[in-house]
């Protein structure tokens, strides 16, 4: 829900519409960009239980909006469980958990059982471990590196077909690099029309890791009328414009 109304304990607590937007808006582009992400995964990651990780380049191309989303899209019909693991700037808490007092910290510093902070939805078999903040991390990347990072991972393996991690971006600091070995595929989020090309092949090219398992590329923020300007006669992108009659971005 969106509304302003106090939010239920244990519950997600959707703050704004786009939080929602994929499974409100089935048709539209946006959620089967999600689905495709979904396949991409499912043909890439020969496992019962697959980790997912989302990431960008730089701070705000979108991706706690692309996991959130693909969290929910994979709910629809799979047990799902998003973790907000940008401990530095935890967008996904801001967008779903911005209520609940305890998190991915209390389970990694203080041994909290992963159940006791997960938040559940109320649509779908969705749940969700938020990261709340009190204070500055420094050392976030040694926690998502650390024995008890993967702890919680092996835990909560058996119980959930996607395990999807929303993590910091790539180049601001090392923390996708430290969990990277955790992680089955990546799925990268590019805000189109304001990140350049070069960055993010350069980036990608200094983490090898990443790159090798990246799942493939969401543009975020695409004007499709403009991106046909870019692209040359002929070539897919330029039709892009033409999909229109099979999306709805109406409930």
């Amino acid at each position: 829900m969106t509304d302003t109304a106090e939010p239920a304990a244990g519950t997600i607590h959707a703050r704004n519409a786009l939080s929602l937007f994929s499974t409100e808006h089935p048709l539209s582009s946006f959620a089967e960009t999600m689905r495709s992400a979904r396949i991409a995964a499912d043909l890439h990651v020969i496992k019962p239980h697959k980790i997912i990780g989302v990431v960008s380049v730089l701070p705000g191309e979108g991706k706690s909006t692309v996991a959130v989303n693909l969290a929910q899209t994979l709910a629809m019909s799979a047990r799902t469980l998003l973790i907000d693991a940008d401990l530095r700037n935890p967008g996904a808490t801001r967008a779903l958990g911005q209520h609940a007092e305890a998190g991915l910290l209390e389970v990694l510093l203080e041994g909290q059982a992963p159940a006791s902070v997960m938040l559940s939805a109320e649509r779908g078999d969705l749940k969700f471990i938020p990261a709340v903040v009190k204070r500055r991390v420094p050392h976030s990347s040694e926690m998502l590196a650390s024995p008890q990072m993967a702890k919680l991972l092996a835990d909560v393996a058996g119980q959930f077909d996607y395990i999807i991690l929303d993590l910091p971006p790539l180049g601001p600091v090392v923390d996708a690099r430290a969990i990277a070995g955790k992680v089955d595929g990546f799925v990268m989020v590019v805000e189109w029309g304001a990140t350049s090309r070069r960055v993010v092949r350069d980036t990608l090219l200094a983490e090898p890791q990443i790159a090798n398992r990246c799942l493939g590329v969401v543009l975020n923020k695409v004007d499709a009328e403009k991106m046909k300007l870019y692209r040359e006669y002929g070539s897919s992108d330029y039709y892009v414009s033409r999909y229109t009659a099979y999306y709805r971005d109406d409930a």
